[in-house]
């Protein structure tokens, strides 16, 4: 009786053993795909969502319907001319300090990306004019205003605004809208806000 005690114990133990290697298996593989995924949606330089992660945050909101939804434009003045005149790395620094001021001045909630180059995207659900120009207003001053980099002083971002309440929101509308008065901003002076409809510089 003995005896057999041993192989009943051991034909019950091994399957329970392969299952729990399985589990922690698939958990590695899980671990590991979500670790890819979210790579995937991140820009390497700032760490903010990339083109791709913030076209699906946009989705995952709309889906919410909310109240209202503000698309705010931001485009660094002339990267070329920074480039040029203080090096990549310089150029580099300043676009980690737009992304720096851009979390700063938007809640934990608000979709922050870099869309490329030199443009960049808040999208924030529950945010009417007011609010949406306030974000403005502080990314402004905090990268025009910046201790970091003073030698490049002059530099700034221009913005673009877009506010829709929940009445046919549509983003490719929102962005198109957005850009246009982003436009606007850059071809009035750079380094300010201008709001599209009222399209009133500030």
């Amino acid at each position: 009786r003995a005896i057999s005690i041993g192989p009943i114990t051991a034909a019950f133990m091994c399957p329970l053993l392969i299952g729990y290697l399985a589990a922690r298996y698939k958990y590695a593989v899980d671990h590991q795909i979500e670790a890819h995924y979210t790579v995937s949606i991140h820009d390497d330089l700032t760490q903010l969502l990339n083109r791709r992660g913030a076209l699906a945050a946009i989705e995952d909101a709309l889906a919410i319907n909310a109240s209202s939804y503000a698309a705010i434009l931001i485009d660094v003045d002339d990267l070329k001319s920074i480039n040029d005149n203080y090096g990549h790395a310089s150029g580099d620094d300043f676009l980690r300090q737009v992304a720096s001021a851009m979390r700063s001045s938007v809640r934990e909630t608000d979709i922050c990306a870099r869309l490329g180059g030199d443009e960049f995207l808040i999208f924030a659900s529950s945010c009417d004019l007011d609010a949406a120009t306030e974000i403005a207003r502080r990314i402004l001053g905090k990268v025009y205003q910046s201790e970091s980099a003073p030698d490049l002083a002059r530099s700034g971002v221009s913005i673009g605004i877009c506010v829709y309440d929940n009445t046919d929101v549509d983003f490719e509308t929102m962005y198109r809208q957005a850009d246009e008065a982003l436009y606007r901003a850059k071809s009035s002076g750079k380094n300010r806000y201008v709001i599209y409809e009222a399209l009133v510089a500030s």
